[in-house]
């Protein structure tokens, strides 16, 4: 599989986690900066490179080959002036495939997008939305919004579903949405993830399917699901 160069910029917490959960995939390399040295030392020791930048500055973006880069993750939270900037530089003229940006309101988020991130993060905003999503359906345990009108969701596995087939639910057909793995219960230590799944296993209690479609089809499941 082709290694792939992902750069965080910033190491707020949203940084930082975004860093440190991109490690736990071989296939690609972190690239972390910032300009505090306590929060680069930190994280030097999970990453492929850290170090100690003033992002501004977009020679050293540059220097730190950042046209080699796949995708970038800016997390400079509380300077929106240089979130912009760099995120300029990265989509127009360092050519980044991909920019994730982290904004603090919808005016921000709106800006960066016409200056060409390609996906934003607003934390308070899509936390609390997940949260509502959890109470308002006690089977759904996580929701992503993956841009692009298409989102992830898992969701564990419904009582009416025990025992049937993804192939007799056909939930492609009859919901719009696709099924693309199968995790085991969290108490089944020695289960895994299952990639793609199976289309005749038979499901069991406990555990969660991986759903991506579009956010209105996703919510249309949801709902059809019984409630108690």
């Amino acid at each position: 599989m082709k290694r792939r160069t992902v750069a965080v910029l910033g190491l707020s917490v949203f940084g930082k986690e975004a860093a440190l959960g991109l490690t736990t995939h071989a296939n690609i390399d972190v690239v972390a900066l910032d300009y505090r040295k306590e929060e680069v030392d930190a994280i030097a020791p999970y990453v492929a490179r850290a170090a100690i930048a003033d992002v501004r500055q977009v020679d050293l973006l540059e220097r730190e080959g950042a046209s080699s880069w796949s995708a970038a993750i800016v997390g400079i939270r509380r300077h929106f002036d240089t979130t912009a900037l760099v995120t300029h530089f990265l989509k127009k003229k360092a050519g980044v495939r991909t920019v994730i940006v982290q904004v603090n309101s919808a005016q921000e988020e709106e800006t960066i997008k016409v200056l060409g991130a390609d996906l934003t993060v607003f934390p308070e905003r899509d936390g609390a939305l997940r949260l509502v999503a959890t109470f308002t359906h006690p089977l759904l345990t996580e929701i992503v919004d993956l841009g692009g009108n298409v989102e992830l969701m898992e969701v564990e596995v419904p009582a009416h579903f025990i025992g049937r087939s993804l192939r007799e639910l056909d939930l492609r057909s009859r919901n719009q949405i696709y099924v693309v793995a199968i995790r085991p219960d969290i108490h089944e230590t020695a289960g895994r993830v299952e990639v793609p799944p199976n289309p005749d296993h038979a499901l069991g209690a406990g555990e969660r399917l991986m759903l991506i479609g579009h956010p209105e089809n996703l919510q249309g499941f949801l709902t059809s699901l019984p409630q108690g």
